[in-house]
């Protein structure tokens, strides 16, 4: 998967207690992909789901998605996993994130982003149909805003997790 936001941050706490904030939200299971290709994920009241590697301390989370969830209330608009190592650095650590979109989330923007392109296309062969290029201009725009937003909400969940200042 495509790597779409990386960060790194630094934490007071030391590598093996800051790795242990991911334990006490995190509702550990063996796979993150649902064999339904769905986006619901395990129904936990933990914040998080995710596969964690105490040995190399890393992790892989995504947002807890019930099948029937009010997702979008809560800015969880798409499917994003979160790939993240805590590195020791004496008495800190540090957190290093990336966050890599779900396959429905891939084949989403995939279509949106293909989408202006043959609106263009249909509009530049009939001559006549310009509000259709505005409109699937506008469409990509709206979408990657909502990624921008649910990418800051996810970090910023994130920040809390760790107790990052």
């Amino acid at each position: 998967m495509v790597t779409i936001r990386t960060r790194t941050f630094e934490s007071n706490d030391t590598a093996d207690m800051a790795f242990s904030r991911i334990d006490w939200k995190v509702e550990k299971v063996k796979r993150l992909v649902n064999p339904m290709l769905s986006n619901s994920t395990t129904d936990s009241v933990k914040p998080w789901v995710g596969k964690i590697d105490r040995e190399k301390r890393e992790f892989k989370i995504t947002k807890t998605a019930p099948f029937f969830s009010p997702r979008i209330l809560e800015g969880n608009f798409f499917q994003i996993y979160i790939h993240g190592q805590v590195l020791d650095e004496g008495e800190k650590s540090k957190i290093s994130l990336r966050f890599k979109p779900g396959l429905h989330t891939t084949f989403l923007f995939t279509l949106i982003y293909l989408f202006p392109i043959w609106m263009t296309i249909t509009a530049l062969r009939r001559n006549d149909d310009w509000m259709g290029i505005v409109v699937g201009l506008l469409i990509p725009v709206v979408f990657t805003l909502l990624l921008v937003l649910q990418l800051k909400l996810t970090e910023n969940k994130l920040i809390d997790l760790f107790r990052i200042e």
